[in-house]
């Protein structure tokens, strides 16, 4: 991974034909190392899911829609303001506005967006969101890149069209790049606010309860008995 700006994208797109790209989710204070830094990032999620036919492929979308009807159930956020990308090979990314939640930079971020994940896959019938993609130097796909697994590209999508298209329908959408159109109204919102704080609250106290734990197994030896050593 080479250290770069946001400016330099373009440059990187082309010294490598756009193939295979990508970017940090978060970002970074100056000056700073990435595990020293506090982060600020998008709320992203990976749908991942094997499938090699149309029908498999409808499961996928099950539980995408049911992704979609949970933010709006337990956040309060509705389908307008998530971000839809087609990943050009075998899934989609769900992107969110930190704004949403109201998200201050902060260097636990990470592992706040992982209990999110976890607990909006517990809905889903397959299990199709990737859980495992939740460290503070995570990398995604840019959007509009190829894929060199299919030669198809990342793509913007909207909820429509996912809903609509058959997977051979999905991968000619893919065949090209696509225009980015970015949802500029986005504010917080109340639900979501509070849902991420008691997250936030929750890994606190779980964490001061872990470390209390370890401190109630430490010994102190000056009241320990020890038996007589024969020499």
């Amino acid at each position: 991974a080479l250290p770069i700006s946001p400016r330099q994208v373009n440059s990187i797109r082309n010294r490598f034909n756009n193939t295979d790209v990508y970017c940090t989710v978060y970002s970074y204070e100056e000056n700073k190392s990435q595990d020293e830094s506090n982060l600020l990032g998008p709320f992203y999620l990976d749908l991942d899911m094997q499938f090699k036919n149309d029908i498999e492929y409808r499961r996928l979308i099950r539980d995408l829609r049911i992704i979609v009807t949970s933010l709006k159930e337990d956040y309060d956020i509705e389908k307008e303001y998530i971000n839809f990308f087609f990943t050009g090979k075998k899934g989609f990314h769900i992107i969110l506005n930190p704004i949403l939640f109201g998200i201050k930079p902060c260097k636990k971020l990470n592992i706040y967006y992982k209990e999110i994940a976890k607990d909006l896959n517990s809905k889903t019938v397959h299990k199709v969101i990737d859980t495992q993609i939740y460290d503070n130097k995570r990398l995604f796909r840019l959007t509009n890149s190829i894929n060199s697994k299919s030669g198809l590209y990342k793509v913007p999508i909207s909820y429509e069209d996912i809903c609509k298209f058959s997977y051979e329908e999905i991968k000619e959408y893919a065949s090209s790049p696509k225009k980015i159109e970015v949802n500029m109204n986005a504010k917080k919102i109340d639900k979501a606010f509070n849902k991420f704080n008691e997250i936030q609250k929750r890994i606190e106290l779980e964490e001061e309860l872990k470390n209390t734990r370890i401190y109630d197994k430490t010994i102190d030896i000056s009241e320990v008995k020890l038996s007589k050593c024969i020499l």
